[in-house]
């Protein structure tokens, strides 16, 4: 027995300690491996392998949907941090990104939506999976509402910090012109906190905008009544300092003033009580914590061709769930992140909660920013577009068609080795029996993709980097129409319904053709014309057949 125990022993030993040499060898290859260049000193760029990707679970867990591997597997973005993606118009970034994420994903969305499509197909599924809110200023009455003012902590320490954050966010800054900004940002702070104690029906935008309104000469008697009579202290001193400075020795009001009360002009003009989005702020029907404390798509939705008229509106909303996420650090946090599906985002302006506070907002949500192009990124962050990128941590690119776009991303792709051989043979002219025959290999670094490369992949060809992917990674665009295990989750859109809407106001109202719902036959009881619910389409039934 003895004897027994000891061959147990050893034979123990001897397993143990050769599978700890066998695991240091490992390391060791594959530290040697990553390191060095056994094709040369050109480069070893390459794409990521299919291994790869299942070792940093990328083609598991939940996250924002990139594309699928040439086996049909979802990539997905499951780390934190901020997801850029960059694809010129018409390359099929709802198709391949936002509504696969939109149907995908079980956590909270904040998604833009610049032309109804992604509520009019999604909808229907987000509200399984949890709540739906929706904002249009172009859809008024099936339009949730919410008034950007209760984001403010009335009564606390922190009700002027609150003030100042959405005042930043009403006033979209522009490098030419940031003094005249700054400026407007404390002018606007102080009307709003001064308005923020008035009675709560009219403690909205629209009370902001009727105050700011007037000559520069007749605001003077409004800065002087808030001086004097405002509950806020802090509104009062700053509208005492205005008035300090804002008029010459003959009662006129300096160049310098009518600049900045001409920027408040700007920022509250979106909010007039008439307006839609005016409407939309005179009180709230939900609040944004519920992206925090449910399962909560929120959409923010604005005709296209309005977009640009709408930019502050989508500004000032995307701001507000912002800052709402950065203070929801103390409540439990969600099972899955929030995520932001920022489609068209240079028309929101350079966000300092997206820019600044990136290290702090990766806990609480991940930001998906879609831009057209390089281009906009440096036209919207100036100088710091390229920190701003540098802090992705997933970047994505197809349909690239502009030469700065294409050659960054040559660059981020890098160089790899590529060989070449020769063959020759000579004779001497004295001896036709002799022959002298040689060989020669020699290496050359070349792109792994070239730019002009770059902007000839098919649009429904991606190349993403990763950052903890260590080589870039090449995939197929998604179309969520083409995959069956989506049917049933998505409902037609119908754009043309839409046109005809926005083009009906201009006949009689007796001319404008009655459509109907093709599932229950019956006219939209709003009467607009348009179908509140789009016809849903019936699991198993092809997309190719439509």
């Amino acid at each position: 027995m003895p004897i027994i125990w000891l061959l147990f022993k050893v034979l123990w030993f001897i397993i143990r300690w050769t599978w700890r040499l066998a695991f240091w060898l490992l390391k060791r290859v594959a530290r040697v491996s990553r390191t060095a260049r056994p094709n040369g000193a050109h480069g070893t760029a390459r794409f990521a392998t299919f291994l790869e990707l299942i070792w940093r679970k990328a083609l598991s867990g939940a996250g924002p949907v990139i594309g699928k591997t040439s086996w049909d597997r979802l990539v997905r973005f499951t780390k934190d941090g901020i997801v850029m993606v960059f694809a010129a118009t018409g390359a099929g970034k709802g198709l391949g990104v936002v509504i696969p994420t939109l149907l995908d994903y079980p956590g909270s969305i904040l998604v833009t939506d610049p032309k109804g499509e992604n509520y009019a197909v999604t909808h229907r599924h987000r509200g399984r999976v949890g709540k739906v809110r929706m904002l249009n200023p172009t859809d008024l009455s099936r339009s949730e509402r919410f008034n950007p003012m209760d984001m403010i902590r009335i009564g606390t320490s922190l009700e002027t910090d609150d003030a100042t954050a959405l005042a930043k966010l009403m006033v979209r800054p522009d490098a030419r012109e940031a003094h005249w900004d700054d400026k407007a940002i404390s002018l606007l702070t102080a009307l709003i906190l001064h308005v923020l104690h008035e009675p709560p029906e009219t403690r909205t935008l629209s009370s902001v905008r009727s105050i700011s309104v007037g000559a520069p000469e007749t605001f003077f008697e409004t800065l002087s009544e808030i001086s004097q009579t405002s509950r806020s202290l802090h509104a009062a001193e700053i509208a005492a300092g205005f008035l300090s400075q804002a008029s010459t020795s003959y009662g006129d009001a300096t160049p310098e003033f009518k600049s900045i009360l001409s920027n408040v002009h700007k920022a509250t003009e979106q909010w007039s009580a008439g307006s839609p989005a005016g409407q939309l702020a005179a009180y709230s029907t939900f609040s944004l914590d519920e992206l925090i404390d449910d399962v909560t798509t929120l959409y923010l939705c604005v005709d296209e061709e309005l977009l640009a008229t709408y930019e502050r509106w989508l500004r000032v909303m995307t701001g507000c769930v912002l800052n709402a996420l950065t203070r929801g650090k103390t409540r439990p946090r969600p099972r899955h992140k929030v995520l932001l599906l920022l489609d068209e985002v240079a028309v929101l302006g350079a966000l300092e909660p997206l820019e600044r506070q990136s290290g702090l907002l990766r806990a609480y949500c991940t930001p998906v920013l879609i831009w057209q192009n390089l281009p906009q990124v440096m036209a919207v962050y100036g100088a710091r577009a390229a920190a701003f990128l540098a802090n992705a941590s997933c970047r994505v690119f197809f349909g690239v068609n502009d030469n700065e776009t294409a050659t960054y991303v040559a660059n981020m792709l890098g160089h790899t080795t590529s060989f070449s051989q020769s063959h020759g043979t000579s004779h001497s002219s004295d001896a036709w029996l002799r022959h002298h025959e040689q060989q020669g290999e020699t290496e050359s670094g070349y792109w792994l993709l070239d730019p002009s490369e770059v902007q000839r992949l098919p649009v429904t060809q991606l190349v993403a980097k990763f950052r903890d992917i260590p080589f870039p990674v090449r995939l197929s665009r998604i179309d969520y129409r083409n995959r069956p295990g989506w049917w049933g989750r998505w409902d037609k859109w119908r754009p043309t319904l839409v046109s005809a809407h926005l083009t009906g106001d201009r006949q009689a109202p007796d001319q404008r053709p009655q459509l109907t719902d093709p599932a229950s036959g019956t006219v939209p009881s709003d009467g607009s014309g348009r179908l509140p619910f789009p016809h849903v389409n019936q699991p198993g039934h092809s997309p190719a057949a439509r």
